[in-house]
């Protein structure tokens, strides 16, 4: 079949068009100008993804909740260090403590051999200036004792029978048996039998026993001791006589006294360790005592006097509930009043 250019033009048109678009769009590359606009970029993430930005917001919050996850463990480990920390700071602060607690009880122990060194010391100086010594040299002799041998006559004493007087000549010896008597001599008369025989001297009278020694009276020795502590102010001896007297009478009335009033004395040296320790020893040793009460509430004192007002506390509340009826129980209740 015949046909016309103008037709064949017409029919092929549209593939030319087509092909000159596609040629255009090739030339042109990705900024290029042409039917599909300036500035068309079909790799773009906002044309390739339409949804990318609010994704992006999503990771950054999950990014922003990972970090505050983090630094949440970050902290929970730190205070678990800082417990532990203070654990050790606690541990080291309590075992410093104890260390301290140890060393004075050490102290005071030490203290307390010290001074029973020393009364034991006072006590041995007291035995040695009471023990009674022998006579001086040239003191008189007892009456009735018989002269030392090659000592002198005492004046006006009788010689015995046949003795010579004091400074007349020696006798003669008589002249031996079976020999004649001397040229001149008289032969001497024969004495009465009776008169032979030498007059015995008589014997020295035996002096009476002594008296036995009056035993000692325990009531007089505390006195005595607690005279030296309170009027005379002599409180090593005083220690001394009443460590003598607890040990000759541990079991008398008067020995949880005689504890008591040791403490007071270095309460009132203000040696105010060994008072503790010296009360202390009456409640251990005498706790049914009636010094007992006062000793707990001297206990106390010497606490509080060193600045130990927790332990003088302690102290004074066990007195009140041991002994509510006491004198020092009253004593006890106006301290802690004060103390508040």
């Amino acid at each position: 079949m015949r046909m016309n250019g103008t037709s064949i033009l017409a029919r092929s048109a549209p593939w030319a068009a087509a092909a000159l678009v596609a040629a255009g769009c090739a030339g042109a590359g990705p900024s290029s100008e042409g039917v599909l606009g300036r500035g068309f970029d079909p790799a773009s993430p906002a044309v390739s993804s339409p949804s990318a930005s609010p994704g992006g917001v999503g990771e950054v919050r999950q990014s922003v909740l990972g970090l505050r996850r983090g630094l949440s463990n970050q902290e929970e480990r730190i205070e678990e260090s800082r417990k532990a920390i203070q654990g050790l700071v606690d541990g080291i602060e309590r075992n410093s403590r104890n260390t301290e607690a140890a060393l004075k009880k050490l102290g005071l122990q030490f203290e307390e051999v010290r001074g029973r060194i020393e009364s034991l010391e006072n006590e041995v100086t007291l035995l040695r200036q009471g023990r009674t010594g022998a006579p001086a040299p040239g003191a008189p002799a007892a009456p009735g004792a018989p002269p030392a041998p090659g000592s002198p006559p005492a004046a006006g004493a009788e010689a015995p029978a046949g003795a010579p007087a004091p400074g007349a000549p020696p006798a003669a010896a008589p002249p031996a048996a079976g020999s004649p008597p001397a040229a001149g001599t008289p032969a001497p008369p024969v004495p009465p039998q009776a008169a032979s025989l030498p007059r015995l001297p008589e014997a020295p009278a035996v002096p009476p026993a002594a008296p036995a020694p009056k035993p000692p009276d325990p009531e007089e020795e505390f006195n005595q001791s607690l005279k030296v502590i309170q009027e005379e102010k002599s409180y090593p001896r005083g220690r001394a006589l009443l460590s003598a007297f607890i040990a000759k009478f541990p079991a008398h009335e008067l020995a949880d006294d005689a504890q008591y009033w040791i403490g007071q004395t270095y309460f009132e040296e203000r040696n105010y360790e060994r008072a503790i320790l010296a009360f202390n020893k009456v409640q251990v040793d005498y706790a049914n005592g009636d010094k007992a009460p006062e000793a707990l509430l001297q206990e106390g004192m010497s606490f509080l006097s060193l600045g130990d007002k927790a332990s003088a506390r302690e102290l004074l509340m066990r007195l009140q509930q041991k002994y509510p009826n006491s004198e020092a129980a009253r004593t006890a209740e106006e301290r802690l009043k004060s103390m508040q």
